[in-house]
Order: structure tokens, then C-alpha cells, then sequence
């Protein structure tokens, strides 16, 4: 199953504070309602979320060059583990087992 592809955008729903809209499309037509006290702080996550994972992929595979480059310098540890934690978050995004 894939997600619903970006842009999302999010906008506040009525009068009530706690209460926003987070939209794929331009005519608002489907998408998602988020109910909370940090409900805009929320929608503004989950908006940026396809966003996130795309930059998330990149710096991903930046990393595991990285890694692959320093194979004997120190700094290739490092940059392996922010590699590997980089694919877990995506995986768990995707819905997929971690790598």
C-alpha cells in the first residue's frame, strides 16, 4: 500500500481552534480532519509528511555513501547509524518491516 502523494496542505476548520484540515487536494474535497489542542501544530506535521519522507530518502542514501567512502575513517560509524536509522523511519513509514 503506498500513501497518498504530496502536497498536502492544512487549513483550520471553522470557528474551533482545535480543529484542522489536512488536504492532497487543491478543492479540499478529501482528506483528513485533526482533533486536538496541538491540533494545528499536528496538522502541519502530517501536511509536511510526504515532504519529510522524500528528504528522509535522500539523506538516507547521502549517508550510507557516506558510510561507504569512510569505510576507515571514524566518522563512517556515525554516519552508517544515522544511515540505518534513517531506513527504519522509512520503513515504518512506508508500512514495510525495518531493514
Amino acid at each position: 500500500m503506498t500513501h497518498t502523494p504530496g502536497p498536502w496542505t492544512h487549513t483550520k476548520l471553522g470557528n474551533n481552534a482545535d480543529q484542522w484540515g489536512v488536504y492532497q487536494d487543491a478543492d479540499k474535497t478529501g482528506g483528513y480532519v485533526v482533533l486536538a489542542a496541538q491540533g494545528e501544530a499536528n496538522a502541519r506535521l502530517i501536511a509536511a509528511a510526504p515532504e519529510l519522507l522524500r528528504a528522509l530518502e535522500e539523506a538516507a542514501v547521502y549517508l550510507e555513501a557516506c558510510a561507504e567512502e569512510q569505510r576507515y575513517d571514524a566518522g563512517a560509524d556515525d554516519a552508517g547509524a544515522l544511515a540505518e536509522q534513517a531506513r527504519a523511519a522509512i520503513a515504518a513509514a512506508l508500512g514495510k518491516e525495518k531493514p
